[in-house]
């Protein structure tokens, strides 16, 4: 794991599409998933980039994910279709729990998608409720589930599950 670097961010926006279209197809309309897919430009994604927000897990030089913190808030995992299996959600949760937990002594919130509510629940966080958010650019409303997770149960998770990471 380490921080992505700017010359990987158009890779990271092509990521965040095959991850998006693989994963969430089957919760979501054609519309919705493309509104999805597209909730962030290269632009966007550079400047987390830029800002150190985005860490990447590959293997064998491939991306098989990423994780993107902001302001000690969880604001997306993306993983590589290919890497299905392999505990690569895991990983990119467990790291950003240990990036958001050194930062802030909040209890976390995130949005997740309707097709990975269970995988995060597995992982201790509870549905709070099923909200519509407007997409920033074409104002259209997508479903997602607003879950939360203590602080102490993240910091207990963290501990439990420790990886060792090479951090750049």
């Amino acid at each position: 794991m380490r921080k992505a670097i700017i010359s990987e961010a158009q890779d990271l926006y092509i990521l965040r599409a095959q991850s998006f279209q693989h994963f969430c197809k089957l919760a979501y309309s054609p519309e919705e998933l493309e509104t999805i897919i597209h909730a962030y430009t290269p632009t966007e994604i550079a400047l987390a980039v830029s800002s150190g927000n985005i860490f990447v897990l590959e293997e064998s030089g491939v991306f098989s994910g990423y994780v993107w913190i902001e302001a000690g808030f969880g604001k997306e995992l993306a993983v590589n279709p290919e890497f299905i299996g392999r505990g690569v959600g895991k990983k990119l949760l467990i790291e950003g729990l240990r990036i958001i937990t050194s930062k802030s002594s909040s209890d976390i919130e995130i949005f997740a998608t309707l097709n990975t509510v269970r995988f995060y629940q597995r992982y201790g966080f509870v549905p709070q409720q099923r909200v519509k958010l407007k997409h920033q650019l074409t104002g259209k409303l997508i479903a997602l589930h607003k879950m939360s997770l203590g602080f102490s149960k993240a910091r207990e998770l963290v501990s439990r599950n420790t990886i060792k990471w090479v951090m750049t």
